[in-house]
């Protein structure tokens, strides 16, 4: 898939969604999958005034290991 067809797929159904679950405010997630960080993407986003919440390349093994209790 494409960033452009990533995008359309945004267009036709992100906010519908958000209205159908009632959500009034939303910050989307996604990975860095590069669909998801094309620039034809994050111009959509910018435009759209859609915030996404900001995701590392690489999580660190010792955050995992804290967070699932092996330190």
């Amino acid at each position: 898939m494409t960033g452009a067809a990533y995008k359309q797929i945004l267009a036709q159904n992100l906010r519908q969604s958000a209205i159908e679950m009632g959500l009034d405010e939303f910050i989307l997630q996604q990975d860095n999958d590069p669909k998801h960080t094309s620039n034809v993407v994050k111009d959509w986003l910018d435009e759209k005034n859609i915030d996404v919440l900001s995701w590392p390349s690489k999580v660190q093994i010792g955050t995992l290991l804290n967070i699932f209790g092996y330190t």
